[in-house]
């Protein structure tokens, strides 16, 4: 079936090809386990051979031949949510065990990082911002000529589907589109390559351990500059991570919690998968330069104007970081994550301070409401579509 269908056909280990719409919720099926109990002798002879394992030397004839209760039953209990349990991913058209997600190593997106992604979280059953997440990816593939086979619907689909497999309430979300590897061989053509979505959910992931977050990040000013914004642009999300990379070697040979990066101009940027923020005096600034637009810092800006708190975009210079009350990070794998040090300055009494515990605490209220949440769809539901 096509994959603009949002319903995928898969195979499992014995090669037998079943669409994704006849799975079920990721959850062991009792009624299944019930039906097992029945006297009938074909029907003990299925449950002991087939449910709860993979039948590797399965043939057609047997499967055609399987009780229509068995099947389902099979089905349900081998796409149990042990198989699911550490992710699930989309990859090629197929919805596979994230410990499955591969690549072809002649792939772009693997020898170039010639990808962009998106990442969006689960909390509690719901996606936050999703649609906010979507327009973004969508403007990232256009900027970097991107043109997976899956439109914006059945992208969509696929993330709720991952979700739903995995069985997880609170999940980290990615949808990738990697340029592939080119149709003809040797080719440094990029349009001569097969572009195409990868998608997957995994547990809740946090860039700061939530430890860390309590007690307030420390945080490494790194020597090496962010790469120029005229060389890759930095609101489009990407793995070109060397310059991020550095950073947080240096970080942690140092002892730090994470990294802030500035440019060769000696401006703040960002950091390893997350925006920063700095408070003096009660305003809240965030650098204009170097910066992915984040989700989350958004959502922070909007809450500021919400709460009365002053806050602007604009650039902050190194210097500013010796003058700071409060430093805070913000990431889609943290929410609103305070900070404790900056370089070898303690920050207040070495404690998160209480404009970053504030927004901290009305970040996660802003889960709670129906704006922005959008409720993981049950794989039964997507089945009836």
């Amino acid at each position: 079936m096509s994959s603009r269908s949002g319903i995928a056909s898969l195979s499992n280990e014995a090669g037998y090809s079943f669409s994704t719409s006849a799975i079920a919720a990721p959850k062991r099926d009792r009624k299944a386990d019930v039906l097992l109990s029945s006297e009938s002798p074909g029907e003990r002879r299925w449950g002991h051979h087939f449910v709860g394992k993979v039948p590797l030397s399965l043939s057609s004839s047997s499967l055609a031949s399987m009780p229509q209760w068995l099947r389902t039953g099979f089905w349900r209990s081998h796409m149990s949510s042990s198989v699911y349990s550490d992710g699930a991913a989309y990859v090629r058209g197929q919805f596979v065990p994230i410990a499955e997600a591969t690549l072809p190593v002649t792939d772009w997106g693997f020898t170039r990082s010639d990808v962009v992604y998106d990442v969006v979280h689960v909390f509690d059953g719901c996606f936050f911002r999703l649609q906010d997440h979507l327009d973004r990816f969508e403007l990232a593939m256009a900027k970097r000529r991107l043109r997976p086979p899956e439109d914006r619907t059945t992208i969509e689909a696929i993330l709720h589907r991952c979700v739903a497999l995995s069985g997880l309430s609170d999940s980290y979300v990615a949808m990738v589109a990697s340029r592939g590897k080119p149709k003809v061989t040797g080719s440094r053509r990029p349009v001569d390559c097969e572009n195409h979505l990868i998608a997957y959910a995994v547990p809740w992931v946090d860039v700061v351990p939530k430890d860390v977050q309590e007690r307030g990040a420390h945080i490494w000013i790194a020597s090496n500059p962010r790469v120029p914004d005229a060389s890759v642009d930095p609101t489009v999300k990407n793995y070109q991570w060397n310059d991020l990379t550095s950073g947080l070697l240096e970080a942690h040979d140092a002892g730090f919690d994470t990294t802030v990066l500035c440019d060769a101009e000696g401006f703040l940027t960002e950091g390893p998968g997350f925006n920063v923020f700095v408070v003096k005096d009660g305003r809240v600034v965030t650098p204009d330069r170097g910066s992915l637009h984040g989700i989350t810092r958004q959502t922070v800006l909007d809450l500021c104007a919400e709460l009365g708190i002053e806050a602007l975009v604009a650039p902050i210079h190194r210097s500013m970081l010796d003058e700071a009350d409060e430093v805070f990070l913000t990431s889609t794998a943290g929410g609103v994550i305070p900070g404790a040090r900056i370089g070898h300055r303690i920050l207040g009494n070495d404690r998160p301070g209480p404009i970053s515990l504030r927004l901290k605490q009305a970040y996660w209220s802003k889960h709670e409401e129906s704006g922005h949440r959008t409720p993981v769809r049950p794989l039964e539901a997507e089945a009836a579509e």
